[in-house]
């Protein structure tokens, strides 16, 4: 009896441990089904330099949202909209751009979200043998898709510079819409300042909202455009023709004619590929210094509202003085 007790003991006591030794089954992780992202502005429409935080969402095949669900974000235009790690959005420059946040091979996306606001780039004026004669600014400004900026609307654009710049004064230049409503204006304006190496800032204010560009680096060490030698081939009253030397860099040319004295017959060519043009319908008058000037960009001045910006705008501009001979 005594024997039997203790197998029978010892049996239940084996069954005790196998019974403890088997693991509680772990529950299938959840398999994300799709990726819902929020956030982003109704009107698909994202201000520049003013961060937007996204929210993204994981969900299983029953539309149940997955805790902890970990999401890589991209841009597919980093260049006009970066988007970091925790899907912060931030709009830098014009353009457009779709975020994507994808978890478990799955993926999400917002609609197209077009950038509007500010945009500024600045740089070096060159003039006659002076490679840092004063500062450039080349600038555009965006209302949001559907928005327009009314005719003749002229516009106020406030730049701060480093340190020195401008003995640290605020330096004002004017952006006007002209005959036609703009959703969107571009401008190209040149300071007989000096510049100064360092980060810059302009501002505008419309309809009492205030919009501010990026800061941009301008590197002054860097030379500017060649130097232009202009070659007059002919010349009258009325008419002046001229060539002058190609500029590295540069990409457009114009040309300018004028009585230099009180700024009177002042005509300009079209924005130029080559390099000569001429121009007709003037009244120079001998008395009155007239004078050509031809003008080199190392951006595409024909159509500012679409240009990618350079990182540092060029331009170089030369004078001559006109002879006209006597009949």
């Amino acid at each position: 009896m005594k024997k039997t007790f203790w197998k029978f003991g010892m049996v239940t006591t084996i069954l005790a441990g196998l019974l403890t030794a088997c693991p509680t089954p772990v529950p299938p992780a959840p398999v994300v089904s799709s990726i819902t992202v929020t956030g982003a502005p109704s009107d698909n429409n994202i201000k520049m330099n003013v961060p937007v935080p996204l929210t993204a969402s994981a969900l299983d095949s029953s539309g149940t949202a997955i805790a902890g669900a970990t999401f890589t974000w991209v841009s597919s235009n980093p260049d006009a909209v970066s988007v970091d790690a925790a899907g912060v959005v931030t709009a830098k420059k014009f353009g457009a751009a779709i975020i994507t946040a994808s978890s478990g091979g799955i993926s999400g996306a917002t609609a197209s979200q077009t950038t509007y606001g500010l945009e500024a780039t600045f740089g070096t004026w060159a003039t006659g043998t002076n490679s840092a004669y004063g500062t450039n600014h080349l600038y555009r400004f965006r209302l949001k898709t559907g928005q327009a900026i009314p005719v003749q609307t002229s516009l106020s654009f406030s730049t701060t510079g480093p340190t020195g710049w401008n003995n640290n004064i605020a330096s004002v230049t004017s952006c006007e819409t002209g005959t036609v409503t703009l959703n969107s204006l571009g401008c190209t304006r040149t300071l007989a300042i000096a510049p100064v190496s360092g980060n810059y800032q302009m501002s505008v204010t419309y309809n009492n909202e205030t919009f501010v560009s990026q800061s941009v680096a301008v590197d002054i060490t860097a030379p500017a455009l060649d130097r232009l030698v202009i070659t007059i081939t002919q010349a009258s009253i009325n008419a002046v023709s001229a060539t002058w030397t190609s500029v590295a860099g540069a990409q457009v040319y114009y040309m300018r004619v004028l009585n230099n004295t009180d700024q009177t017959s002042d005509k300009s060519s079209p924005w130029l590929t080559t390099t000569g043009a001429t121009i007709s319908g003037l009244a120079l008058d001998t008395t009155k210094n007239p004078s050509i000037f031809v003008y080199g960009y190392n951006f595409d001045a024909r159509n500012i509202g679409t240009i990618t910006f350079p990182a540092n705008s060029r331009m170089v501009n030369q004078g001559k003085a006109i002879t006209i001979p006597t009949p």
